[in-house]
């Protein structure tokens, strides 16, 4: 996160000798002495090809390419760290990867069929093998940094930091245009394929005199109010029931999927920069008014707010953990010759073969 702590946590890595993970055959990467051979490239290249390939045009697929590359080139900076540190996966890692293998085998009804699918994407069972160790040693180093009894602990400045950049924290004033369907229990009924609550729409006199209450707060606002003003009209107005479990309000982040239903709400609230900045959203379910308040210092650790925080500090880890592998990674050699002789263009997307 800090270029202080970063720069300690390579060095610290770079100041053991780095171990090969493979003879001095032709290796696609280089970082140090730590290489990626060529069968491993391929299946890596034929993976991030299946992830892209929906995306792809002749004008933007050698961008996917070039982002297919710092992909795998991260891969290779995390092994060389693991290595680094003199990190060993020991017996317990070997088995992770010995019980991968054989499932994979296992899906494609034997070796003999696996090492055919395997030729279409260029590879074969050792250069898989190879890529499902990387993970597993990348996951390892990742658990020696940051995990329990982790040699790097994040300082509470840190996650103030992550928190305070990442989460906006509002009031909300919610006026339902719809009647929810309830379940025999009185639940509301979430439908996953459409990605909504069922409901019936309001109409007649119960519309209008939720219109009429949407005015009001709409004119309210027009007039400007403050924190004490906007809790009046939270008070008179506010129909949602979740309310009275936050009564400080709401932290909203595009990294929580608490509002996944009603996406523009997210986005609403992250658009309100300044304290006591208001905005309106309609959504399926009627109108929701929200008013900007300031982020309490030390939010993420309050129980109250436990919703809207939940794997916060583990997201916060990973993304520390995503600086030090980028650093590493611009220190990783293209071996120009090897990498040559494959084309991104001309791999096959390979949608079949994953641990």
């Amino acid at each position: 996160m800090k270029k202080r702590w970063l720069a300690l946590l390579l060095c610290a890595a770079l100041l053991s000798p780095l171990c090969a993970c493979a003879s001095r055959s032709p290796a696609v990467m280089r970082y140090g002495e730590t290489e990626l051979g060529p069968s491993a490239y391929r299946y890596w290249l034929s993976c991030y090809r299946a992830r892209f390939y929906d995306r792809e045009t002749a004008e933007n697929r050698g961008y996917y390419a070039a982002l297919a590359d710092e992909n795998i080139k991260k891969s290779l900076a995390a092994v060389a760290l693991f290595d680094g540190y003199g990190l060993r996966l020991g017996d317990v890692g070997h088995d992770t990867v010995d019980a991968a293998m054989q499932r994979l085998v296992e899906s494609f009804g034997g070796r003999a069929a696996f090492d055919e699918a395997a030729a279409r994407y260029g590879t074969d069972y050792d250069g898989v093998r190879a890529a499902v160790t990387y993970e597993q040693k990348s996951s390892a180093l990742y658990s020696y940094l940051f995990g329990t009894g982790g040699v790097y602990e994040i300082e509470e400045k840190d996650y103030e930091a992550a928190y305070q950049k990442t989460y906006t924290h509002v009031r909300m004033i919610f006026i339902p245009y719809v009647d929810y369907i309830l379940s025999e229990d009185g639940d509301k009924i979430y439908d996953t394929a459409s990605g909504t609550y069922l409901f019936r729409e309001k109409t007649g006199a119960a519309l209008r005199r939720q219109e009429e209450k949407s005015a009001a707060v709409r004119a309210a606002l027009a007039d400007g109010v403050d924190d004490a003003a906007f809790s009046e009209l939270v008070e008179t107005y506010n129909e949602d029931e979740s309310a009275k479990e936050y009564p400080g309000g709401y932290y909203f982040s595009s990294e929580v999927d608490y509002t996944d239903y009603i996406p523009d709400l997210t986005e609403a609230a992250l658009r309100l920069r300044t304290v006591g900045e208001t905005c309106e959203v309609r959504s399926a379910y009627g109108v929701h008014f929200l008013y900007r308040l300031e982020n309490e210092e030390g939010a993420y650790k309050a129980e109250a707010n436990g919703d809207f925080f939940e794997g916060f500090t583990d997201r916060v880890k990973r993304s520390c953990f995503e600086d030090i592998i980028v650093a590493a990674a611009e220190q990783v050699v293209i071996v120009t010759e090897e990498k040559n002789k494959i084309r991104y263009d001309e791999t096959e997307p390979n949608y079949d073969m994953y641990w």
